[in-house]
């Protein structure tokens, strides 16, 4: 007999959208700092330096810059979320093509902010050659992509194995249980056996 993994998932909500993307932009956030940080020290710079230089104000402070990091990066994960949520084509594709998805939101993001706001804001960002701040850019979205996968690709609770046989409907509207497909915990054919016990 042929065996088939059947999984339910439901829909999630905008809110539990957000958010999974959320978290997982926090985290995503986290890779890229700790790639830029391992680019800056291979620089001569050290990690203060590094991670100073996201502080939105002119102090440089590494704690106020971590933070205000991994802030930003879970606020682009949330509206990566809610934007997977609102994409039509999710249905279709779910969980497997948000890598992909990520990776063009990440480059995505990365133009956005060499183009617009470092230059606007000044940014001690700026400092970052440009590959390196693209390729941090392309991590980010790529973690971000699995982890908001990864967080649909497992549906809770065990999926449900069933085996693959025939079933008979009788004209008078019975069923031969022993012929319907059955969990593969239990008896053979699915349905308690009478007579035995």
């Amino acid at each position: 007999m042929m065996n088939t993994r059947i999984e339910a998932r439901r829909e999630l909500t905008m809110g539990e959208a957000a958010v999974e993307g959320l978290l997982a932009g926090s985290m995503a956030g986290a890779a890229m700092l700790a790639y830029l940080m391992v680019i800056g020290l291979a620089a001569g710079e050290s990690v203060v330096e590094v991670v100073g230089r996201f502080d939105p104000g002119a102090s440089g402070s590494p704690l106020i810059g971590l933070l205000a990091h991994l802030a930003v990066a879970g606020v682009y994960g949330a509206l990566f979320g809610g934007g997977w949520r609102l994409t039509p084509f999710r249905r279709r594709f779910d969980w497997r093509l948000s890598p992909v998805c990520g990776l063009a939101y990440g480059l995505a993001l990365w133009a956005l902010a060499q183009g617009v706001l470092l230059p606007l804001w000044g940014s001690a960002l700026r400092a970052v050659p440009l590959v390196h701040f693209a390729a941090a850019h392309v991590l980010y979205g790529l973690t971000l992509g699995l982890l908001f996968r990864r967080s649909r690709a497992a549906p809770p609770g065990p999926p449900l194995l069933m085996t693959k046989s025939k079933c008979v409907i009788r004209r008078g509207g019975g069923v031969r249980s022993d012929l319907l497909p059955s969990p593969e915990r239990g008896s053979r054919s699915g349905v308690q056996e009478r007579g035995r016990g």
